[in-house]
């Protein structure tokens, strides 16, 4: 299990870092294809490490550290006996 926990301050100074995960087969003609997740404040997203995925690109216009999105990647599994 792979989870993801955002973090930043508000009023948020960045655009993009969304986490974009990619269904196993492919979409209908027409569809998307895939699910985009915001980066939202004090979140947690949490989805199969085994899911294709990426983070969009993030922009600060400032160009001040704290106006960053920050992300702490957490990874989880089944300890064996």
């Amino acid at each position: 299990m792979s989870m993801v926990y955002y973090l930043h301050r508000e009023p948020k100074g960045f655009d993009g870092g969304q986490l974009r995960l990619w269904p196993l087969m492919p979409a209908p003609s027409g569809a998307q294809g895939f699910v985009d997740i915001a980066p939202l404040q004090n979140g947690l997203v949490a989805f199969p490490s085994w899911a294709v995925h990426e983070v969009l690109p993030v922009h600060v216009p400032s160009q001040r550290y704290d106006d960053a999105r920050f992300a702490i990647n957490i990874w989880a599994q089944r300890a064996h006996a």
